[in-house]
């Protein structure tokens, strides 16, 4: 065999929901799956092992959530199985904070959830309490030490909005901190920043943990996750850049949600701007989102432009568009295999 010259992150993600609850015939669909993904040259596949909407249970064995109901079968084995025999890495998706329609951690304490300005509690686990750390983190490791995966790709890693958390918990230890309640700080006060950033750390404290934790129980396990655009520290307190800046990841899945193809070469470009090559930028290329979807053509053209932008890769999402009107313009776009990034 050629050694492969090429050096690209070529990311497929996948809701792991789509094959039959047959074990047979669910494991027959999903072996087809990857047989295309591996024709397709993809090197990485993002599959969800615990979501955040819909009803929160696992598609794994766990003993921390619920497993789905929807499979007699453990769908993570079987991908991890059938990925590895053909050269591709799982990487099993984690939203660790939304609530979804029936989430049993917040169905049972209400009061780790996080509350708006006005004493209204939300349906998303706050990330400043330890309880709630705790509890993700343990279901994060307990796939890293019970499954083969190649790492954790975390979603959802910020607020809802940015009305959030005035819960009576953050408030006591903002105002421990700073010695104002931050329910009272007028919008031109310097502590107004403070109150931000200290909303942000909370993230990117979690952030840092899950790093630190898997790294530890598994060393060749890789950690990253999606964020949102340049805003979003502002907006939904994901501080994404400083991750990537204080070595948090190991390589970064920003979203690439637009459908305008000079709008999407701007964000690769700031994107690549803000990373500073701290760490590997693969960014979604959004093929049928609630945002939007592209035509044909236009996966080619947005893969080309983040080879145009310096980009280290792309993830492409959902897979059921892909292989259904995509597949004969991946192959195309990717005719050799690639080395990963986070692997050189």
């Amino acid at each position: 065999m050629m050694p492969m010259s090429l050096i690209e992150g070529r990311g497929i993600g996948l809701h792991t929901h789509h094959w039959s609850q047959n074990p047979d015939k669910g494991r027959e669909e999903l072996r087809k799956d990857v047989e295309m993904m591996a024709e397709e040259n993809m090197n990485f596949i993002i599959a969800v092992a615990k979501p955040g909407f819909g009803e929160i249970t696992t598609y794994y064995k766990s003993s921390i959530y619920p497993k789905s109901s929807y499979y007699k079968w453990d769908a993570l084995e079987a991908l991890i199985e059938e990925s590895h025999s053909r050269g591709l890495e799982v990487h099993a998706m984690f939203c660790p904070f939304p609530g979804g329609k029936d989430n049993p951690t917040l169905r049972d304490h209400p009061e780790l959830c996080i509350v708006d300005r006005n004493g209204k509690r939300f349906n998303w686990a706050d990330p400043a309490k330890p309880e709630v750390k705790r509890i993700e983190l343990e279901a994060i490791l307990e796939v890293v030490n019970k499954y083969d995966v190649d790492g954790v790709y975390l979603d959802y890693i910020r607020y809802p909005g940015s009305n959030y958390c005035y819960c009576d918990y953050c408030v006591s230890r903002f105002r421990e901190e700073y010695g104002v309640d931050p329910r009272e700080i007028p919008s031109r006060s310097p502590l107004r920043e403070k109150w931000d950033q200290w909303r942000r750390e909370q993230f990117t404290d979690f952030v840092k943990l899950v790093y630190d934790k898997v790294h530890e129980a598994r060393p060749q396990a890789k950690v990253s996750s999606y964020c949102w655009t340049c805003a979003s520290p502002y907006t939904v307190y994901q501080d994404w850049p400083a991750w990537a800046r204080r070595g948090y990841l190991d390589f970064l899945v920003p979203t690439g949600y637009f459908y305008d193809m000079s709008v999407f070469r701007s964000v690769c470009q700031h994107d690549k701007l803000i990373v500073g090559g701290s760490v590997p930028i693969y960014i979604v290329i959004g093929v049928h989102t609630s945002h939007g979807r592209l035509k044909p053509g236009e996966l080619a053209e947005q893969i080309k432009i983040v080879r145009e932008e310096g980009l280290e890769g792309f993830v492409l999402f959902e897979w059921q568009t892909v292989k259904t009107n995509f597949h004969e313009e991946v192959c195309s776009s990717c005719p050799e295999k690639a080395k990963l990034p986070h692997k050189t």
